[in-house]
């Protein structure tokens, strides 16, 4: 479901495809993930009109998609940010001169980035504004000072604060927001709403609904300002507030996809800005990578909180992928994906977890009526979605489905990349074709991750992307833009990588001649119910192919059973590694050997003719898996048992607070 009531994966690029909008049973709130991998993997005629001249400029923006740490200058600055949104504290601007604010805090109020107003005007330094050209400046303005000041209600609504110093806070939070919407609908009016571009007209859509949640919190608003309830009771009325307020983030969210969207493909222009030193420099909106970062309050403070009702082991774990210090790699190098994984997810759990709301008894009678509603509608293929609270469920499709789209489907953390790269290069593997590449993300991570810096020549490694219907690269953008044939998962989102178009599984063999056993087949998120995966690894193994890398889900949302049947009758898992897993996805990385061959030289390695690992023992195949967190999967009643802590752990992760499941429930578990 997409943020702010519309549903359906294929929104972000229905019209392009030309498909209509799916729907969902009332009741049955769920992840629409099958809905979102159900389509082929295909293209479909897409006509971008307006696109920008192919420049510097352009291909500056493009390039910095994957810095880690992109220029602070091209927009977020702090010569950017005005007074405190909520007009607390007295503080009437930020004040740390132009440092890199999204890392630092305001000297004055000691508050971070997102309790402070950003004024497009400071961009301009005297220059005159065009508002036709313009106008996404305001509009992004406008929409983040929106998304801030919700995010800070929900703060303050969950602390434990006299009723008095909470609500005056509240309601200027509020008139900020409504003055801002009206920023809004001023220049829309004259600029926006005389476009019919198809992108400008789905962003209007999006605004219409952003406006519609406005109002609904102005008039939960209402009942909460009146009256003289204690502490205890202006809490709990605040309560009323947190739907309005998520589901206003998630508006937001989509108006900012659709405009850095618009961005990517070349229907906004790349402006230029002059600096403080006088030097001009190119003014883009900024990536999600920043963006999110920038919406964030400090993530050390947020897992504080958080770890008082962790497990340790729990805690090791997943700290050492998700922290921000460089054990987990997440702040070096090309892993913008990862690193927006570690935003939104500690963005889910301030929200979720730390207000209190996934504890709460009312969000517990949520989660039953979910996987009731779950029993009564799932039928098919419906049985691989994720049965939630509807605003849990919309809130995760928010964080993923857009990254989705204009980066990759499954989103690598540097430590897999890291052991991938050692053990391919153990085996002897030199060359990778990563066949559906999609946008080339995947493939771009892998080749950086391989070439050893330039250290050693024998560790680089050769990444060749294939797609039927390859992404547009910016050096051939401006050609390809015009009638782009960009699939209907990516849209026109330009590539990262060179991806080769892909005529037929019979030219495998050609790429591999002399090198079958140094080359290795890459399979990222095989469209579900498809023959692809199995066509593919079959011409594979046929021209003398003998290790696959797949990355994906098992008995899920990626592949067939033809393909796993294929997989466990020729082959052997010699290694599994994690991915981040949105919402609940249950996707991991596998390396496959032909059965019969020792891909290791030292042969320390275990091999497994497992497809789907039990969670608790790992070595068994498992035969169950849990409808509210897909990963966790079980071979027994005696596994699912012993990992009774863990599975309560994980779930408490997912923002979900249940005890009670149990194994032969239908309800609660899915038969592999």
């Amino acid at each position: 479901m997409d943020a702010g009531g519309d549903v359906g994966w294929g929104d972000l690029f229905a019209k392009a495809a030309e498909l209509g909008e799916s729907t969902s049973k009332e009741g049955f709130a769920a992840q629409s993930s099958l809905k979102k991998n159900r389509k082929r993997k295909h293209g479909s005629q897409r006509e971008i009109q307006d696109s920008c001249k192919m420049d510097a400029e352009f291909r500056a923006m493009l390039d910095s998609r994957m810095d880690p740490q992109p220029d602070p200058s091209l927009w977020y600055d702090g010569s950017l940010l005005a007074d405190r949104l909520d007009s607390a504290d007295g503080c009437s601007g930020w004040r740390k001169g132009v440092d890199n604010p999204l890392t630092t805090r305001c000297q004055q109020c000691e508050k971070p980035f997102l309790y402070h107003r950003l004024q497009f005007q400071r961009l301009l330094q005297g220059q005159s504004y065009n508002g036709s050209i313009m106008w996404p400046l305001p509009f992004f303005s406008a929409v983040r000072n929106i998304r801030c000041s919700a995010k800070i209600i929900v703060v303050l609504s969950s602390a434990n604060k006299p009723k008095k110093s909470v609500l005056g806070r509240l309601e200027d939070l509020v008139r900020e927001i409504i003055r801002e919407r009206g920023n809004i609908e001023n220049f829309s009016q004259s600029h926006m709403m005389n476009s019919n571009h198809d992108e400008v007209t789905m962003l209007v859509d999006k605004l219409h609904i952003l406006n519609q949640h406005i109002d609904s919190l102005r008039s939960a608003f209402k009942g909460v300002s009146s009256g003289n309830q204690s502490t205890s009771q202006t809490k709990a009325q605040t309560w009323i507030l947190f739907p309005h307020l998520i589901r206003i983030i998630m508006a937001c969210d989509a108006c900012y996809y659709r405009l850095y969207y618009m961005q990517l493909i070349g229907v906004l222009p790349v402006w230029q800005r002059t600096r403080l030193d006088g030097r001009r420099s190119p003014l883009f909106l900024p990536h999600p990578q920043e963006h999110f970062k920038g919406n964030l309050h400090s993530i050390s403070e947020i897992r504080k909180h958080a770890s008082e009702f962790w497990d340790e082991d729990i805690k090791r774990a997943s700290f050492s992928y998700l922290s921000e210090d460089e054990s987990s790699g997440i702040a070096d190098g090309d892993h913008s994906l990862a690193r927006i994984y570690q935003y939104r997810y500690w963005e889910t759990v301030e929200l979720f977890f730390n207000t209190g709301w996934s504890q709460s008894v009312d969000t517990r009678k949520l989660v039953e009526e979910s996987m009731d509603a779950y029993v009564r509608y799932a039928t098919g293929l419906s049985k691989f979605e994720t049965p939630a609270p509807r605003l849990l469920a919309e809130w995760r499709d928010s964080c993923r489905d857009f990254m989705c789209n204009i980066f990759a489907y499954a989103t690598l953390p540097p430590k897999t990349l890291a052991s991938l790269q050692k053990i391919i290069s153990q085996i002897g593997i030199r060359k990778v074709i990563d066949h559906g590449a999609g946008t080339g993300y995947i493939a771009r991570l892998i080749h950086n991750a391989t070439k050893d810096g330039g250290k050693n020549d024998d560790s680089s490694l050769e990444v060749e992307a294939w797609d039927m219907m390859p992404q547009p690269e910016y050096a051939q953008y401006e050609k390809k833009a015009q009638t782009s044939t960009g699939n209907e998962y990516h849209g026109a989102t330009p590539a990262f990588f060179h991806i080769n178009q892909w005529e037929s599984n019979d030219y495998l063999g050609k790429l591999i001649k002399g090198r079958e056993k140094s080359t290795a087949l890459l399979l990222c998120y095989p469209p579900p119910q498809s023959s692809m995966a199995l066509d593919v690894t079959k011409a594979f193994l046929k021209a003398g192919g003998s290790i696959l890398v797949h990355i994906g889900e098992f008995k899920g949302l990626t592949g067939n059973d033809a393909f796993e049947k294929l997989l466990l009758r020729q082959m052997t898992c010699i290694e599994r590694f994690p991915t981040f897993n949105w919402g609940t996805d249950a996707s991991f990385v596998s390396l496959w050997s032909l059965a019969g061959e020792n891909a290791y030289k030292d042969g320390t390695y275990p091999a497994q003719k497992v497809l789907l690992p039990c969670t608790t023992c790992s070595k068994q195949e498992a035969t169950k898996r849990c409808r509210l967190d897909r990963t966790l999967v079980y071979c027994s009643d005696q596994c699912f048992r012993d990992g009774s802590t863990f599975r309560t752990q994980q779930l408490r992760m997912q923002m979900i607070e249940n005890d009670d499941l149990q194994f032969l429930d239908p309800g609660c578990f899915d038969t592999l």
